[in-house]
């Protein structure tokens, strides 16, 4: 009788090591994807986080910390004002210099944050836009005097605090995951923003 070769016991059992290995290699593999495409989407969303941020920094730095009525038109400080419209938690009032003499100002530009269906249509809008009049016929136009601030459409929160000369503010974003877990993504960035005028 020859005795070379493996039994049919000795390949099943072979067998079952095997699969048990490609299973387990599977698992690492996949939550190994998972991971990377997840801080991959995190490090989108921080980017357009960062984006807006500093967007929101350029134009902020440059308000008028205090009002002056003499001023045609009329100069206003900072205001940080909640609730301004339907849809909107909060928005930041402010105006900045035209030229350099200090005598002429924008009308002013409103930093407001929207967080819904706005039109009616199913899409939910999360980002912060800039509305200004800017023909100064009083008001202002969703479609011509209102330009979104960025990219994000994700921005669930946004924070405005002022201490003096020094305004904080603080956004936050979410983004559905495209994985089976069904996963949300949460990313927050606060920056500070000293007013020169």
């Amino acid at each position: 009788m020859d005795t070379r070769g493996f039994t049919l016991l000795e390949l099943m059992i072979v067998i079952a090591i095997m699969a048990v290995i490609s299973a387990l290699s599977y698992v690492a593999l996949d939550s190994s994807i998972v991971s990377m495409n997840t801080a991959a989407l995190k490090a989108d969303v921080m980017d357009e986080l960062r984006n807006t941020m500093m967007l929101m920094t350029q134009q902020l730095q440059l308000a008028a910390k205090e009002g002056n009525n003499s001023l045609n038109p009329p100069l206003e400080g900072v205001a940080i004002v909640q609730n301004p419209a339907q849809l909107s938690p909060v928005e930041i009032v402010f105006q900045i210099p035209l030229d350099d003499t200090g005598l002429n100002w924008s009308r002013p530009i409103h930093l407001r944050h929207i967080n819904g269906d706005i039109n009616g249509d199913g899409n939910v809008t999360r980002r912060v836009v800039r509305m200004q009049d800017l023909n100064g016929d009083g008001v202002i136009d969703p479609v011509t005097e209102t330009f979104p601030l960025g990219a994000a459409n994700n921005i669930t929160d946004v924070q405005f605090a002022r201490n003096g000369d020094l305004i904080t503010v603080t956004l936050t974003a979410e983004k559905q995951a495209s994985t089976r877990r069904m996963e949300t993504i949460t990313a927050t960035l606060t920056g500070q923003v000293y007013l020169l005028n």
